[in-house]
């Protein structure tokens, strides 16, 4: 990170032990920069006064709670969708607990997104997530009601759902943090 010649702040986010290995949506992208910025000023003293910590806002915390959940269904899909031809009972019994947790902490989250002004897509984000929601607990109904049948194209038919709703999730999620 450096000052150009006109005043304006430049910054490369390369390796370094304290950054993240990855910066997940770009809601994130703003409290790596503000580190940055923040740890280049220390060396540079023409980049002025440095906060002590980089602020949070409301909606930012709300970004990275609804970026954790989407990660962590993602993951579970991911799961799911690699024991396509057969998913164990015991599998499916963990991954249907895994999914209802994080299926249950997005209600609140969405009214979250209700009661804050986020910049954009506030409307798109809470019907992605309503969306999810629904397709989430389809998919759990359908694995539940296939399981003593072991019919595993009615479970894909729902995981397929699942991962529209979920892409349309992250696709809202990416827009509300711009």
């Amino acid at each position: 990170m450096g000052v150009g010649k006109h005043g304006e702040v430049i910054f490369e986010i390369r390796g370094a032990p304290y950054r993240p290995i990855e910066i997940p949506l770009n809601g994130q992208m703003a409290r790596a920069v503000q580190t940055e910025r923040r740890k280049a000023g220390l060396l540079n003293l023409k980049l002025g006064p440095v906060d002590a910590q980089p602020e949070s806002s409301v909606e930012f915390v709300l970004l990275c709670k609804l970026e954790e959940n989407y990660s962590a269904l993602q993951t579970i899909f991911e799961r799911l969708a690699s024991q396509k031809n057969s998913i164990n009972p015991d599998t499916w019994q963990y991954l249907k607990i895994a999914l209802d947790s994080y299926l249950t902490e997005l209600p609140a989250l969405r009214k979250e997104v209700q009661s804050v002004n986020l910049s954009t897509g506030v409307q798109a984000l809470d019907t992605s997530i309503s969306n999810v929601v629904k397709a989430g607990y389809e998919l759990i109904q359908t694995g539940d009601a296939t399981q003593d049948a072991q019919n595993p194209l009615a479970v894909w038919a729902a995981l397929e759902s699942f991962k529209r709703k979920l892409h349309e999730f992250e696709v809202q999620l990416w827009e509300a943090g711009k």
